[in-house]
Protein backbone atom coordinates (compact mmCIF):
# COMPACT_ATOMS: atom_id res chain seq x y z
CA UNK A 1 0.00 0.00 0.00
CA UNK A 2 3.29 2.39 0.54
CA UNK A 3 4.33 1.68 -3.15
CA UNK A 4 0.42 2.63 -4.34
CA UNK A 5 0.59 5.57 -2.16
CA UNK A 6 3.84 6.68 -3.18
CA UNK A 7 2.58 6.28 -7.28
CA UNK A 8 -0.31 8.35 -6.69
CA UNK A 9 1.54 11.12 -5.45
CA UNK A 10 3.51 11.52 -8.77
CA UNK A 11 1.40 13.54 -11.03
CA UNK A 12 3.00 11.62 -14.28
CA UNK A 13 1.60 8.47 -12.93
CA UNK A 14 -2.25 10.04 -12.39
CA UNK A 15 -1.82 11.21 -16.07
CA UNK A 16 -0.56 7.34 -17.41
CA UNK A 17 -3.50 5.92 -15.33
CA UNK A 18 -6.02 8.04 -16.93
CA UNK A 19 -5.04 8.20 -19.95
CA UNK A 20 -5.02 4.50 -19.57
CA UNK A 21 -8.42 4.49 -18.50
CA UNK A 22 -9.89 6.04 -20.97
CA UNK A 23 -8.26 4.16 -23.94
CA UNK A 24 -9.73 1.15 -22.23
CA UNK A 25 -13.14 2.35 -22.17
CA UNK A 26 -12.75 3.84 -25.71
CA UNK A 27 -11.22 0.35 -27.07
CA UNK A 28 -14.16 -1.44 -25.18
CA UNK A 29 -16.83 0.79 -26.20
CA UNK A 30 -16.39 0.03 -29.85
CA UNK A 31 -15.72 -3.87 -30.00
CA UNK A 32 -18.40 -6.16 -31.69
CA UNK A 33 -18.69 -8.65 -29.23
CA UNK A 34 -18.37 -9.34 -25.14
CA UNK A 35 -15.86 -11.94 -25.38
CA UNK A 36 -13.92 -9.75 -26.71
CA UNK A 37 -13.76 -7.20 -23.54
CA UNK A 38 -13.22 -10.46 -21.42
CA UNK A 39 -10.56 -11.81 -23.60
CA UNK A 40 -8.40 -8.85 -23.31
CA UNK A 41 -9.58 -8.01 -19.14
CA UNK A 42 -7.88 -11.89 -19.21
CA UNK A 43 -4.46 -10.88 -20.96
CA UNK A 44 -4.36 -7.42 -19.22
CA UNK A 45 -4.99 -8.85 -15.71
CA UNK A 46 -2.07 -12.06 -16.27
CA UNK A 47 0.17 -9.36 -17.81
CA UNK A 48 -0.23 -6.17 -15.32
CA UNK A 49 -0.18 -8.61 -12.41
CA UNK A 50 3.37 -9.24 -13.37
CA UNK A 51 4.29 -5.47 -14.16
CA UNK A 52 2.87 -4.72 -10.52
CA UNK A 53 4.50 -7.36 -8.35
CA UNK A 54 7.54 -6.43 -10.16
CA UNK A 55 6.62 -2.72 -9.42
CA UNK A 56 6.26 -3.15 -5.90
CA UNK A 57 9.43 -4.82 -5.75
CA UNK A 58 11.61 -2.44 -7.73
CA UNK A 59 10.28 0.39 -5.22
CA UNK A 60 11.42 -1.19 -2.28
CA UNK A 61 14.68 -1.83 -3.52
CA UNK A 62 14.52 2.09 -4.00
CA UNK A 63 14.17 2.46 -7.59
CA UNK A 64 13.43 6.21 -9.36
CA UNK A 65 13.08 5.37 -12.91
CA UNK A 66 10.59 3.07 -13.17
CA UNK A 67 9.81 3.49 -17.09
CA UNK A 68 13.62 3.10 -17.91
CA UNK A 69 14.26 0.73 -15.60
CA UNK A 70 11.36 -1.83 -16.72
CA UNK A 71 12.86 -1.89 -20.14
CA UNK A 72 16.17 -1.89 -19.18
CA UNK A 73 14.63 -5.19 -17.16
CA UNK A 74 13.14 -7.02 -20.87
CA UNK A 75 16.22 -5.67 -23.23
CA UNK A 76 19.01 -7.02 -21.32
CA UNK A 77 21.04 -10.09 -22.40
CA UNK A 78 19.13 -13.17 -22.85
CA UNK A 79 15.96 -11.75 -22.65
CA UNK A 80 16.42 -9.31 -26.26
CA UNK A 81 16.22 -11.89 -28.37
CA UNK A 82 12.46 -12.38 -27.17
CA UNK A 83 11.46 -8.89 -26.19
CA UNK A 84 12.58 -7.67 -29.58
CA UNK A 85 9.79 -9.50 -31.21
CA UNK A 86 6.77 -7.99 -29.46
CA UNK A 87 8.33 -4.41 -30.22
CA UNK A 88 9.02 -5.35 -34.43
CA UNK A 89 5.56 -6.64 -34.31
CA UNK A 90 4.46 -3.59 -32.86
CA UNK A 91 5.95 -1.60 -35.22
CA UNK A 92 3.78 -3.55 -38.14
CA UNK A 93 0.63 -3.63 -35.75
CA UNK A 94 0.51 -0.10 -35.56
CA UNK A 95 0.40 0.39 -39.54
CA UNK A 96 -1.99 -2.11 -39.25
CA UNK A 97 -4.67 -0.50 -37.63
CA UNK A 98 -3.93 3.05 -38.61
CA UNK A 99 -7.64 3.75 -39.51
CA UNK A 100 -8.73 2.81 -36.67
CA UNK A 101 -9.27 4.50 -33.43
CA UNK A 102 -6.25 6.13 -31.66
CA UNK A 103 -7.53 4.31 -28.35
CA UNK A 104 -6.31 1.12 -29.35
CA UNK A 105 -2.55 2.47 -29.77
CA UNK A 106 -2.87 4.34 -26.58
CA UNK A 107 -4.53 1.49 -25.06
CA UNK A 108 -1.63 -0.94 -26.38
CA UNK A 109 1.35 1.32 -25.33
CA UNK A 110 -0.17 1.82 -22.17
CA UNK A 111 -2.07 -1.31 -21.13
CA UNK A 112 -0.92 -4.57 -23.15
CA UNK A 113 -0.66 -5.27 -27.26
CA UNK A 114 -2.29 -8.10 -26.95
CA UNK A 115 -5.40 -6.89 -24.61
CA UNK A 116 -5.56 -3.88 -26.82
CA UNK A 117 -5.80 -5.79 -30.20
CA UNK A 118 -7.86 -8.61 -29.19
CA UNK A 119 -10.53 -6.25 -29.27
CA UNK A 120 -10.11 -4.66 -32.66
CA UNK A 121 -8.82 -7.92 -35.25
CA UNK A 122 -12.01 -9.81 -34.55
CA UNK A 123 -14.17 -7.12 -36.55
CA UNK A 124 -13.71 -7.70 -40.26
CA UNK A 125 -15.20 -4.36 -41.07
CA UNK A 126 -11.73 -2.99 -39.55
CA UNK A 127 -9.68 -3.40 -41.77
CA UNK A 128 -7.06 -0.64 -43.19
CA UNK A 129 -7.33 0.30 -46.32
CA UNK A 130 -5.21 -0.61 -49.67
CA UNK A 131 -3.18 2.63 -49.54
CA UNK A 132 -1.12 3.43 -46.25
CA UNK A 133 -0.03 7.29 -46.15
CA UNK A 134 3.58 7.25 -46.56
CA UNK A 135 4.71 9.00 -43.59
CA UNK A 136 4.50 5.98 -41.74
CA UNK A 137 6.95 3.95 -43.81
CA UNK A 138 9.95 6.39 -42.70
CA UNK A 139 8.61 6.52 -38.80
CA UNK A 140 8.27 2.76 -38.70
CA UNK A 141 11.80 2.08 -40.36
CA UNK A 142 13.27 4.63 -38.02
CA UNK A 143 11.30 2.39 -35.23
CA UNK A 144 13.37 -0.51 -36.15
CA UNK A 145 16.62 1.29 -35.93
CA UNK A 146 15.43 2.51 -32.70
CA UNK A 147 14.77 -0.85 -31.30
CA UNK A 148 18.18 -2.26 -32.70
CA UNK A 149 19.54 0.55 -29.87
CA UNK A 150 18.41 -0.50 -27.05
CA UNK A 151 20.55 -3.03 -26.12
CA UNK A 152 23.30 -1.57 -27.39
CA UNK A 153 22.79 1.76 -25.07
CA UNK A 154 22.53 -0.84 -22.17
CA UNK A 155 24.99 0.89 -20.41
CA UNK A 156 24.48 4.18 -21.08
CA UNK A 157 21.19 6.04 -19.31
CA UNK A 158 20.63 8.83 -21.25
CA UNK A 159 21.24 7.18 -24.50
CA UNK A 160 19.25 4.45 -23.56
CA UNK A 161 16.77 7.02 -22.48
CA UNK A 162 16.56 8.33 -25.90
CA UNK A 163 16.20 5.78 -27.97
CA UNK A 164 13.45 4.62 -25.60
CA UNK A 165 11.44 7.36 -25.85
CA UNK A 166 12.31 7.56 -29.41
CA UNK A 167 10.87 4.58 -30.52
CA UNK A 168 7.42 5.29 -28.58
CA UNK A 169 7.50 8.92 -30.32
CA UNK A 170 7.97 7.29 -33.72
CA UNK A 171 5.34 4.78 -32.98
CA UNK A 172 2.41 7.76 -32.87
CA UNK A 173 4.32 10.23 -34.95
CA UNK A 174 2.41 9.25 -38.21
CA UNK A 175 -0.90 9.99 -36.84
CA UNK A 176 -0.04 13.13 -36.21
CA UNK A 177 1.13 13.83 -39.86
CA UNK A 178 -1.93 12.50 -41.58
CA UNK A 179 -3.98 14.95 -39.09
CA UNK A 180 -2.02 18.06 -40.38
CA UNK A 181 -1.47 17.12 -43.83
CA UNK A 182 -4.44 14.69 -45.09
CA UNK A 183 -3.64 14.91 -48.88
CA UNK A 184 -0.27 13.89 -48.67
CA UNK A 185 0.95 10.92 -50.70
CA UNK A 186 -0.43 7.23 -50.35
CA UNK A 187 1.40 4.25 -51.01
CA UNK A 188 0.37 1.02 -51.79
CA UNK A 189 0.20 -1.38 -48.71
CA UNK A 190 1.74 -4.44 -50.10
CA UNK A 191 5.15 -2.86 -50.79
CA UNK A 192 5.00 -1.13 -47.41
CA UNK A 193 4.46 -4.42 -45.55
CA UNK A 194 6.95 -5.97 -47.76
CA UNK A 195 9.29 -3.80 -47.01
CA UNK A 196 8.99 -4.49 -42.95
CA UNK A 197 8.72 -7.98 -43.56
CA UNK A 198 12.00 -8.30 -45.20
CA UNK A 199 13.89 -6.02 -42.70
CA UNK A 200 12.49 -7.72 -39.65
CA UNK A 201 13.35 -10.74 -40.75
CA UNK A 202 16.76 -10.05 -41.73
CA UNK A 203 16.86 -8.42 -38.07
CA UNK A 204 15.48 -11.87 -36.26
CA UNK A 205 17.61 -13.93 -38.40
CA UNK A 206 20.71 -12.62 -39.00
CA UNK A 207 21.48 -10.26 -36.13
CA UNK A 208 23.39 -11.80 -33.30
CA UNK A 209 21.33 -9.66 -30.74
CA UNK A 210 18.11 -10.37 -31.75
CA UNK A 211 19.28 -13.83 -31.51
CA UNK A 212 19.82 -13.91 -28.09
CA UNK A 213 17.10 -15.66 -25.87
CA UNK A 214 16.87 -16.79 -22.23
CA UNK A 215 13.89 -18.45 -20.04
CA UNK A 216 11.80 -15.50 -18.70
CA UNK A 217 13.59 -14.86 -15.10
CA UNK A 218 11.80 -11.34 -13.94
CA UNK A 219 8.50 -10.85 -13.96
CA UNK A 220 8.44 -7.75 -16.03
CA UNK A 221 10.00 -10.47 -18.47
CA UNK A 222 7.10 -13.18 -17.55
CA UNK A 223 4.58 -9.82 -18.41
CA UNK A 224 5.90 -8.97 -21.48
CA UNK A 225 6.56 -12.63 -22.97
CA UNK A 226 2.83 -13.89 -21.83
CA UNK A 227 2.18 -10.57 -24.15
CA UNK A 228 4.39 -11.74 -26.74
CA UNK A 229 2.49 -15.02 -26.88
CA UNK A 230 -1.18 -13.82 -27.09
CA UNK A 231 -0.13 -11.32 -29.69
CA UNK A 232 1.12 -14.35 -31.85
CA UNK A 233 -2.03 -15.81 -31.21
CA UNK A 234 -3.80 -12.67 -32.70
CA UNK A 235 -1.68 -12.78 -35.86
CA UNK A 236 -2.87 -16.30 -36.39
CA UNK A 237 -6.03 -15.22 -35.68
CA UNK A 238 -6.23 -12.63 -38.36
CA UNK A 239 -4.52 -15.03 -41.04
CA UNK A 240 -7.30 -17.69 -40.16
CA UNK A 241 -9.91 -15.20 -40.50
CA UNK A 242 -8.77 -13.19 -43.42
CA UNK A 243 -8.16 -17.06 -45.56
CA UNK A 244 -11.77 -17.69 -44.49
CA UNK A 245 -12.59 -13.92 -45.68
CA UNK A 246 -10.90 -15.07 -49.40
CA UNK A 247 -13.14 -18.05 -49.62
CA UNK A 248 -15.71 -18.07 -52.84
CA UNK A 249 -18.73 -16.66 -52.57
CA UNK A 250 -22.54 -19.06 -52.95
CA UNK A 251 -25.12 -17.77 -54.42
CA UNK A 252 -26.33 -15.76 -51.71
CA UNK A 253 -23.13 -13.53 -51.38
CA UNK A 254 -21.76 -15.39 -48.39
CA UNK A 255 -18.61 -16.90 -47.84
CA UNK A 256 -17.71 -20.64 -48.85
CA UNK A 257 -16.29 -22.58 -45.79
CA UNK A 258 -13.13 -24.29 -46.75
CA UNK A 259 -9.86 -25.62 -45.71
CA UNK A 260 -7.52 -23.09 -47.01
CA UNK A 261 -7.50 -21.00 -44.15
CA UNK A 262 -6.77 -23.86 -41.40
CA UNK A 263 -3.60 -25.01 -43.98
CA UNK A 264 -2.45 -21.65 -43.86
CA UNK A 265 -2.77 -20.93 -40.47
CA UNK A 266 -1.05 -24.38 -39.75
CA UNK A 267 1.86 -23.07 -42.28
CA UNK A 268 2.41 -19.34 -40.79
CA UNK A 269 2.38 -21.39 -36.92
CA UNK A 270 5.20 -23.05 -37.97
CA UNK A 271 7.55 -20.47 -39.41
CA UNK A 272 6.56 -18.12 -36.55
CA UNK A 273 9.49 -18.74 -34.97
CA UNK A 274 11.80 -19.11 -37.55
CA UNK A 275 10.50 -15.32 -39.28
CA UNK A 276 9.30 -13.63 -36.22
CA UNK A 277 5.32 -12.64 -35.21
CA UNK A 278 6.25 -9.25 -36.97
CA UNK A 279 7.22 -10.19 -39.88
CA UNK A 280 4.63 -13.29 -40.55
CA UNK A 281 1.95 -10.36 -39.52
CA UNK A 282 3.60 -8.45 -42.17
CA UNK A 283 4.38 -10.89 -45.21
CA UNK A 284 0.46 -11.63 -44.66
CA UNK A 285 -0.74 -8.06 -44.71
CA UNK A 286 1.49 -7.87 -47.61
CA UNK A 287 0.04 -10.49 -49.58
CA UNK A 288 -3.23 -9.28 -48.55
CA UNK A 289 -3.03 -5.83 -49.98
CA UNK A 290 -1.09 -6.73 -52.66
CA UNK A 291 -3.92 -9.21 -54.28
CA UNK A 292 -4.68 -7.57 -57.45
CA UNK A 293 -1.10 -5.94 -57.54
CA UNK A 294 -0.01 -7.55 -60.91
CA UNK A 295 -3.66 -6.24 -62.35
CA UNK A 296 -2.78 -2.50 -60.62
CA UNK A 297 0.75 -2.67 -62.24
CA UNK A 298 -0.68 -3.16 -66.06
CA UNK A 299 -3.40 -0.68 -64.94
CA UNK A 300 -1.04 1.75 -64.28
CA UNK A 301 1.46 0.92 -67.31
CA UNK A 302 -1.69 1.37 -69.44
CA UNK A 303 -2.35 4.59 -68.33
CA UNK A 304 0.92 5.69 -69.26
CA UNK A 305 0.82 4.61 -72.88
CA UNK A 306 -2.48 6.13 -73.21
CA UNK A 307 -1.03 9.24 -72.00
CA UNK A 308 2.01 9.03 -74.08
CA UNK A 309 -0.18 7.64 -77.11
CA UNK A 310 -2.27 10.76 -76.36
CA UNK A 311 0.06 13.44 -76.21
CA UNK A 312 1.90 12.07 -79.14
CA UNK A 313 -1.20 12.20 -81.49
CA UNK A 314 -1.87 15.79 -80.38
CA UNK A 315 1.21 16.83 -81.39
CA UNK A 316 1.17 15.38 -84.66
CA UNK A 317 -2.08 16.76 -85.33
CA UNK A 318 -0.98 20.06 -84.57
CA UNK A 319 2.32 19.91 -86.40
CA UNK A 320 0.43 18.81 -89.74
CA UNK A 321 -2.55 20.81 -89.68
CA UNK A 322 -1.27 23.70 -88.46
CA UNK A 323 -4.25 24.64 -86.02
CA UNK A 324 -5.42 27.90 -84.32
CA UNK A 325 -5.29 27.92 -80.43
CA UNK A 326 -8.95 28.25 -80.68
CA UNK A 327 -9.33 25.11 -82.61
CA UNK A 328 -6.30 23.16 -81.40
CA UNK A 329 -7.65 20.34 -78.71
CA UNK A 330 -7.55 20.70 -74.82
CA UNK A 331 -4.67 19.37 -73.68
CA UNK A 332 -5.59 20.70 -69.99
CA UNK A 333 -9.08 18.50 -70.42
CA UNK A 334 -7.80 15.39 -71.76
CA UNK A 335 -4.32 14.98 -70.92
CA UNK A 336 -4.91 15.32 -66.93
CA UNK A 337 -5.12 11.83 -66.26
CA UNK A 338 -8.59 10.48 -64.56
CA UNK A 339 -8.11 14.26 -62.76
CA UNK A 340 -11.63 15.74 -62.26
CA UNK A 341 -12.68 18.99 -64.24
CA UNK A 342 -14.90 21.98 -63.88
CA UNK A 343 -18.15 22.43 -65.65
CA UNK A 344 -18.43 20.02 -68.45
CA UNK A 345 -14.54 20.33 -69.34
CA UNK A 346 -13.90 16.57 -67.28
CA UNK A 347 -12.84 14.39 -70.14
CA UNK A 348 -11.75 10.87 -68.29
CA UNK A 349 -8.59 9.05 -70.49
CA UNK A 350 -9.50 6.21 -72.68
CA UNK A 351 -7.82 3.16 -72.33
CA UNK A 352 -8.86 0.52 -74.65
CA UNK A 353 -6.80 -1.02 -77.87
CA UNK A 354 -8.70 0.98 -80.32
CA UNK A 355 -9.51 0.54 -83.71
CA UNK A 356 -6.81 2.49 -85.96
CA UNK A 357 -8.10 1.75 -89.45
CA UNK A 358 -7.55 4.99 -90.34
CA UNK A 359 -4.47 5.55 -88.42
CA UNK A 360 -6.15 8.01 -86.56
CA UNK A 361 -5.20 10.04 -83.34
CA UNK A 362 -5.40 7.45 -80.32
CA UNK A 363 -9.03 9.16 -78.59
CA UNK A 364 -10.45 8.53 -82.02
CA UNK A 365 -9.72 5.08 -82.75
CA UNK A 366 -10.65 4.31 -79.12
CA UNK A 367 -13.95 5.90 -80.08
CA UNK A 368 -14.30 3.90 -83.15
CA UNK A 369 -13.61 0.80 -81.18
CA UNK A 370 -16.68 2.32 -78.72
CA UNK A 371 -18.56 2.71 -81.83
CA UNK A 372 -17.73 -0.76 -82.92
CA UNK A 373 -19.49 -2.28 -79.96
CA UNK A 374 -22.42 0.07 -79.61
CA UNK A 375 -24.15 -0.04 -82.58
CA UNK A 376 -24.16 -3.50 -82.07
CA UNK A 377 -25.60 -3.64 -78.73
CA UNK A 378 -27.43 -0.24 -77.88
CA UNK A 379 -30.96 1.55 -78.54
CA UNK A 380 -31.98 4.36 -76.76
CA UNK A 381 -33.35 3.91 -73.59
CA UNK A 382 -31.17 0.97 -72.75
CA UNK A 383 -30.33 0.60 -69.05
CA UNK A 384 -26.64 -0.81 -69.49
CA UNK A 385 -23.75 -1.95 -66.95
CA UNK A 386 -20.21 -1.61 -68.78
CA UNK A 387 -17.93 -3.98 -66.88
CA UNK A 388 -13.63 -3.04 -66.35
CA UNK A 389 -14.55 0.22 -68.40
CA UNK A 390 -11.28 2.00 -66.54
CA UNK A 391 -11.33 5.82 -66.37
CA UNK A 392 -14.69 5.73 -67.66
CA UNK A 393 -14.50 7.41 -71.06
CA UNK A 394 -17.15 5.26 -72.68
CA UNK A 395 -19.43 5.69 -69.99
CA UNK A 396 -19.98 9.35 -70.98
CA UNK A 397 -19.41 8.43 -74.73
CA UNK A 398 -22.12 6.24 -74.99
CA UNK A 399 -24.66 8.10 -73.01
CA UNK A 400 -24.72 10.73 -75.14
CA UNK A 401 -24.31 8.93 -78.12
CA UNK A 402 -26.98 6.13 -77.88
CA UNK A 403 -29.29 8.33 -75.25
CA UNK A 404 -29.36 5.48 -72.88
CA UNK A 405 -31.29 5.71 -70.15
CA UNK A 406 -28.89 5.00 -67.67
CA UNK A 407 -25.39 3.43 -67.17
CA UNK A 408 -22.96 2.37 -64.42
CA UNK A 409 -19.88 1.20 -65.44
CA UNK A 410 -17.87 -0.48 -62.56
CA UNK A 411 -14.34 -1.24 -62.45
CA UNK A 412 -11.50 -1.73 -59.46
CA UNK A 413 -9.27 1.33 -60.10
CA UNK A 414 -9.50 3.13 -56.96
CA UNK A 415 -7.50 6.28 -58.89
CA UNK A 416 -10.65 6.24 -61.42
CA UNK A 417 -13.44 5.86 -58.64
CA UNK A 418 -12.46 8.37 -56.95
CA UNK A 419 -11.61 10.72 -59.73
CA UNK A 420 -14.67 9.99 -62.05
CA UNK A 421 -16.65 13.18 -61.95
CA UNK A 422 -20.80 12.20 -61.32
CA UNK A 423 -22.90 13.31 -64.19
CA UNK A 424 -26.71 12.59 -64.46
CA UNK A 425 -27.42 8.45 -64.76
CA UNK A 426 -23.76 8.03 -65.26
CA UNK A 427 -21.85 6.07 -62.02
CA UNK A 428 -18.50 4.56 -61.95
CA UNK A 429 -18.82 2.01 -59.15
CA UNK A 430 -15.85 0.29 -57.12
CA UNK A 431 -16.99 -3.62 -57.99
CA UNK A 432 -15.31 -6.23 -58.60
CA UNK A 433 -16.61 -8.86 -61.90
CA UNK A 434 -16.80 -11.50 -59.62
CA UNK A 435 -19.78 -10.03 -57.51
CA UNK A 436 -22.24 -8.21 -59.83
CA UNK A 437 -24.63 -10.89 -59.32
CA UNK A 438 -23.97 -10.30 -55.38
CA UNK A 439 -24.43 -6.45 -56.39
CA UNK A 440 -27.14 -6.02 -58.83
CA UNK A 441 -29.44 -9.45 -58.98
CA UNK A 442 -31.99 -7.80 -56.83
CA UNK A 443 -32.26 -4.72 -59.00
CA UNK A 444 -32.82 -5.89 -62.32
CA UNK A 445 -32.66 -2.95 -63.96
CA UNK A 446 -30.36 -3.36 -66.95
CA UNK A 447 -31.29 -5.31 -70.10
CA UNK A 448 -27.74 -4.39 -72.04
CA UNK A 449 -24.21 -5.56 -70.41
CA UNK A 450 -20.85 -4.77 -72.06
CA UNK A 451 -17.63 -5.27 -71.48
CA UNK A 452 -15.24 -3.23 -74.07
CA UNK A 453 -11.51 -4.08 -74.28
CA UNK A 454 -12.04 -5.69 -70.56
CA UNK A 455 -12.98 -9.72 -70.60
CA UNK A 456 -9.39 -10.91 -71.51
CA UNK A 457 -8.08 -9.70 -67.74
CA UNK A 458 -11.51 -11.54 -66.24
CA UNK A 459 -10.44 -14.47 -63.82
CA UNK A 460 -13.61 -16.54 -64.99
CA UNK A 461 -15.01 -15.65 -67.96
CA UNK A 462 -17.23 -18.03 -68.09
CA UNK A 463 -18.66 -17.50 -64.48
CA UNK A 464 -18.49 -13.76 -66.02
CA UNK A 465 -21.34 -14.57 -68.89
CA UNK A 466 -23.37 -16.92 -66.64
CA UNK A 467 -23.60 -14.05 -63.81
CA UNK A 468 -24.61 -11.76 -66.96
CA UNK A 469 -27.22 -14.37 -68.11
CA UNK A 470 -28.65 -13.85 -64.67
CA UNK A 471 -28.64 -10.36 -64.49
CA UNK A 472 -29.88 -10.21 -67.72
CA UNK A 473 -32.91 -12.37 -67.39
CA UNK A 474 -34.05 -10.58 -64.13
CA UNK A 475 -34.81 -7.61 -66.18
CA UNK A 476 -38.22 -7.27 -66.49
CA UNK A 477 -39.72 -6.49 -70.30
CA UNK A 478 -40.50 -3.32 -70.65
CA UNK A 479 -41.68 -1.67 -74.13
CA UNK A 480 -39.10 0.81 -74.04
CA UNK A 481 -36.06 -1.47 -73.66
CA UNK A 482 -35.10 -4.81 -76.12
CA UNK A 483 -34.55 -7.73 -74.77
CA UNK A 484 -31.20 -9.06 -72.85
CA UNK A 485 -28.18 -8.38 -74.39
CA UNK A 486 -24.46 -8.65 -73.98
CA UNK A 487 -21.77 -7.82 -75.74
CA UNK A 488 -17.68 -7.44 -75.68
CA UNK A 489 -14.56 -6.86 -77.65
CA UNK A 490 -12.35 -10.05 -76.81
CA UNK A 491 -8.89 -11.70 -77.78
CA UNK A 492 -9.69 -15.13 -79.79
CA UNK A 493 -7.57 -17.90 -80.67
CA UNK A 494 -6.70 -18.89 -83.71
CA UNK A 495 -5.59 -22.00 -82.56
CA UNK A 496 -8.14 -24.59 -81.24
CA UNK A 497 -6.88 -24.36 -77.08
CA UNK A 498 -4.40 -22.63 -75.77
CA UNK A 499 -2.22 -25.34 -75.16
CA UNK A 500 -0.64 -24.68 -79.38
CA UNK A 501 0.31 -21.21 -78.22
CA UNK A 502 4.18 -21.34 -77.89
CA UNK A 503 5.51 -21.15 -74.40
CA UNK A 504 6.86 -17.95 -74.75
CA UNK A 505 3.41 -16.30 -75.66
CA UNK A 506 1.88 -17.56 -72.83
CA UNK A 507 4.06 -15.83 -70.73
CA UNK A 508 4.19 -13.20 -72.66
CA UNK A 509 0.23 -12.51 -72.17
CA UNK A 510 0.54 -13.63 -68.34
CA UNK A 511 3.16 -10.77 -67.84
CA UNK A 512 0.27 -8.35 -69.47
CA UNK A 513 -2.49 -9.60 -67.06
CA UNK A 514 -4.32 -11.91 -69.82
CA UNK A 515 -6.01 -14.84 -68.52
CA UNK A 516 -4.70 -17.10 -70.54
CA UNK A 517 -6.32 -20.06 -69.83
CA UNK A 518 -9.80 -18.25 -70.30
CA UNK A 519 -8.88 -17.96 -73.64
CA UNK A 520 -11.18 -19.29 -76.14
CA UNK A 521 -11.59 -19.92 -80.40
CA UNK A 522 -14.32 -18.89 -82.15
CA UNK A 523 -15.74 -22.06 -82.16
CA UNK A 524 -15.39 -22.70 -78.34
CA UNK A 525 -16.66 -19.32 -77.95
CA UNK A 526 -20.16 -19.82 -79.84
CA UNK A 527 -20.65 -23.29 -78.30
CA UNK A 528 -19.84 -22.34 -74.66
CA UNK A 529 -22.36 -18.93 -74.66
CA UNK A 530 -25.06 -21.79 -76.11
CA UNK A 531 -24.32 -23.74 -73.40
CA UNK A 532 -24.77 -20.87 -71.22
CA UNK A 533 -28.25 -20.28 -72.53
CA UNK A 534 -27.40 -17.35 -74.94
CA UNK A 535 -28.78 -17.30 -78.26
CA UNK A 536 -27.94 -15.68 -81.50
CA UNK A 537 -24.18 -15.81 -80.56
CA UNK A 538 -22.12 -13.32 -83.05
CA UNK A 539 -18.29 -14.14 -83.16
CA UNK A 540 -16.85 -11.38 -85.56
CA UNK A 541 -13.42 -10.60 -86.24
CA UNK A 542 -12.30 -7.02 -86.19
CA UNK A 543 -8.64 -8.10 -87.96
CA UNK A 544 -9.85 -5.31 -90.81
CA UNK A 545 -10.17 -2.70 -87.81
CA UNK A 546 -6.19 -3.02 -87.05
CA UNK A 547 -7.25 -3.23 -83.33
CA UNK A 548 -3.53 -5.40 -82.32
CA UNK A 549 -1.67 -4.31 -85.36
CA UNK A 550 -0.34 -1.40 -83.30
CA UNK A 551 0.06 -3.26 -80.34
CA UNK A 552 1.28 -6.79 -80.81
CA UNK A 553 4.54 -7.83 -82.97
CA UNK A 554 3.04 -10.64 -85.98
CA UNK A 555 4.27 -12.94 -83.93
CA UNK A 556 1.54 -12.82 -81.91
CA UNK A 557 -0.89 -12.53 -84.63
CA UNK A 558 -0.42 -15.23 -86.33
CA UNK A 559 -1.84 -16.79 -82.92
CA UNK A 560 -4.79 -14.00 -81.78
CA UNK A 561 -7.35 -11.91 -83.45
CA UNK A 562 -9.68 -9.59 -82.08
CA UNK A 563 -13.43 -10.34 -82.06
CA UNK A 564 -16.69 -8.63 -81.69
CA UNK A 565 -18.82 -10.94 -79.68
CA UNK A 566 -22.59 -10.68 -79.29
CA UNK A 567 -25.56 -12.90 -77.69
CA UNK A 568 -28.91 -12.45 -76.89
CA UNK A 569 -30.96 -13.85 -74.12
CA UNK A 570 -35.05 -13.51 -74.61
CA UNK A 571 -37.27 -13.15 -71.96
CA UNK A 572 -40.97 -14.66 -72.41
CA UNK A 573 -44.23 -12.91 -71.30
CA UNK A 574 -43.90 -14.52 -67.94
CA UNK A 575 -40.28 -12.93 -67.70
CA UNK A 576 -38.40 -15.36 -67.85
CA UNK A 577 -35.61 -16.25 -70.46
CA UNK A 578 -36.03 -18.50 -73.19
CA UNK A 579 -33.36 -20.71 -73.15
CA UNK A 580 -32.45 -22.66 -77.25
CA UNK A 581 -31.83 -25.66 -76.73
CA UNK A 582 -28.57 -27.16 -78.97
CA UNK A 583 -29.01 -29.11 -81.71
CA UNK A 584 -28.23 -32.48 -81.82
CA UNK A 585 -27.51 -35.30 -84.53
CA UNK A 586 -30.21 -38.45 -83.76
CA UNK A 587 -28.31 -41.44 -85.08
CA UNK A 588 -29.53 -45.12 -84.76
CA UNK A 589 -33.30 -44.86 -85.06
CA UNK A 590 -33.81 -45.40 -88.30
CA UNK A 591 -33.65 -41.50 -89.36
CA UNK A 592 -31.17 -39.42 -89.28
CA UNK A 593 -31.56 -35.71 -88.91
CA UNK A 594 -31.52 -32.71 -86.81
CA UNK A 595 -33.40 -32.45 -83.44
CA UNK A 596 -34.31 -28.95 -81.24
Amino acid sequence: MDVIRELLKDPQVIFYFLALGWSIYASFKRTKYKWQIYVALGFMSLTWFYIMRWTNEYKQNGGMNLFDDAYVDVVKPPHFGLSSQLLTWVVVATIWLHEAHASYIIFGMLGAMSAAFITWVPDKMKKSSRKIPLCYLPTSIFSIISITQLPRTLYSSDDFGFWLKALHILLILPRAFVMLAPGQLHIDGSIVYGILGVIIFILHRFDPVFNNFGIPTSDCQLSISFDMVFCSFITLYEIHSSSSMMSSKNSKGLYIYNNNDVYKTLFAAILLPILSPGAILAFHLSIKHGDGFHARCITWMQKEFATRRLHSSKSRISKLTKLSDKDKPNMEDTGNVGAKGTGNTYRPIWMNLGANHQNEDYNKSCENLAIILGKEVFQDNDGVLACGCGYGAELLFWKDKYKLHHITGIDTNEDAIENFKIHENVRLLNVAVENIKFKFQRKTCFNKIVALDSIYHFQNKLNFYKDCFTLLSSFQVDEDKDDGKIGVTDLVLKVNNVNELPMWMRLALSFMNVSVHNLWSKSTYVSELESAGYTNVSVTSLENQHVLDGWFPNSFLKYLDYMLITADVCINETGKAVVERPKVAVIGSGLSGLSK
